[in-house]
């Protein structure tokens, strides 16, 4: 509910061209929790607090964030009303929606969107072990991953506002591509396992944002409601899902097949980008002319 319902509030709230800059503030701030979560329940789970403190740590975490949740309702509850009543006027159906907008260019950024939750999720839940089975502190990865998302979505989003938002998925997946295909080279060394987690997560911290907002961008106004509940439901499906397939990868074939797997899924979704960035050149040359 929370990785669907809070793009869809702060969409409300901003321009299609602040969307995702201010999509980049949103789930930038969740990464800092993602990043920042495995190591302090690490240092926790260490001390006299054990499991069971740690769980109750992490639960008073979660009522400091309903409190923030409900104050943030209360500010906002006149948009909330002004978006609801403009969704139930909605003359389309859930089922023409979807139907309108699978066979829009919004369905290349949904595919997208799958792809990199799958590789979010096997590189966030899989770190520990992969790092342990080469030797490696697997601190170093979400410490390095989890700044460089920070600095790319409160610093370089807002920088690369201003150039063409094709332009910018196509580059950034095309970082993290490289940055995946650096994790077949690690093997026990630190430094370049900092290095490996640092741009993947520059690539992942500015392409999901752009991918996102982009979805909503290119959508027919009528369906626009529909993009964003969509989008979360992949992204959240594919995280629950896809560790699965991830682990009986590993536990079959090991890490080197695995990172082979999501090589080629980010191979995937810079052949979308390029291509997508290229068609609209062309088209926008086209009515140019």
């Amino acid at each position: 509910m929370v990785y669907a319902a809070s793009p869809m509030a702060m969409s409300r709230m901003v321009t299609d061209e602040g969307r995702a800059a201010y999509f980049g503030y949103l789930t930038g701030t969740q990464q800092v929790g993602i990043g920042v979560g495995p190591v302090i329940s690490r240092f926790l789970v260490e001390t006299p607090l054990g499991f069971r403190g740690t769980f109750l740590v992490a639960g008073f975490v979660c009522l400091i964030a309903m409190a923030l949740t409900l104050v943030v309702g209360a500010l906002d509850s006149g948009a909330g009303k002004e978006g609801a009543e403009r969704d139930a006027s909605s003359p389309v159906s859930f089922g023409a929606a979807m139907r309108r907008i699978l066979v829009s260019e919004a369905a290349f950024s949904l595919a997208m969107i799958v792809l990199f939750a799958c590789l979010f999720t096997t590189m966030t839940s899989f770190q520990p072990t992969f790092a342990g089975a080469r030797g490696l502190d697997y601190s170093v990865f979400y410490v390095a991953y989890t700044v460089a998302v920070i600095f790319s979505r409160f610093v370089l989003a807002g920088v690369v506002a201003r150039f063409d938002a094709r332009l910018v998925i196509a580059a950034s997946v095309s970082v993290m591509a490289l940055a995946v295909a650096s994790f077949l080279a690690v093997g026990s060394n630190t430094l370049l396992y900092g290095i490996s987690s640092a741009f993947l997560g520059l690539g992942y911290g500015l392409a999901l944002p752009s991918v996102q907002a982009q979805a909503v961008n290119v959508s027919e106004e009528q369906v626009r409601p529909r993009v964003l509940p969509m989008a979360g439901m992949l992204f959240e499906g594919a995280i629950l899902g896809f560790p699965l397939v991830a682990g009986w990868v590993i536990t079959g074939f090991g890490y080197r097949a695995l990172f082979a797997v999501l090589l080629t899924f980010a191979l995937v979704k810079i052949t979308i980008a390029w291509w997508r960035f290229l068609v609209a050149g062309g088209s926008e040359g086209t009515q140019a002319t």
